[in-house]
């Protein structure tokens, strides 16, 4: 069960190594690809959970909603969005374990303007990442890539009645 700030922590720095895992697998050449015109690109998609997290960090410590973009101005290449991805999720768990474990209970408002407790938006920012990744597993089949298993088992090695 998560009560802490430093579970919390620990759980989202946990989401994200498994993310980086596909970040990794992206090839170079197809960083700004996307299987239709006008839709998120591997880059975009990258560059968006990035500065979502950025953005969730700025909700939890101090209720301002604020999304940076995601443009490949942010990280041009893939060299550049691994440099980002760590420079950016080091920032936000360094904020995330300077607050109390009372922040937790705290309200903050949504985008629509109803409060939420700073646990919620933990979760909103856990369900966020872990939705995109599963675009780019698609992203990463449809080009011919196998996505990893992110813990490290594929369902047909589990074990039938």
């Amino acid at each position: 069960m998560l009560t802490t700030i430093g579970d919390y922590a620990d759980f989202i720095s946990k989401i994200r190594n498994r993310t980086r895992n596909y970040f990794a697998l992206i090839p170079d050449d197809q960083l700004e690809w996307s299987p239709v015109k006008g839709k998120f690109t591997f880059g975009d998609l990258a560059r968006h959970i990035i500065m979502s997290e950025k953005m969730f960090v700025g909700v939890i410590c101090e209720g301002n909603w604020h999304y940076s973009g995601h443009e490949s101005r942010l990280a041009g290449t893939k060299k550049e969005l691994l440099s980002l991805e760590q420079q950016i999720h080091k920032q936000c768990i360094e904020k995330f374990l300077r607050l109390s474990d009372e922040v937790l209970t705290q309200k903050r408002n949504t985008l629509q303007g109803y409060p939420v407790s700073v646990w919620r938006v933990f979760h909103t920012l856990a369900e966020h990442e872990i939705h995109h990744r599963g675009e780019l597993t698609v992203y990463l089949q449809m080009i011919n890539v196998a996505p990893p298993q992110i813990f490290g088992i594929r369902v047909e090695e589990i074990p039938t009645a």
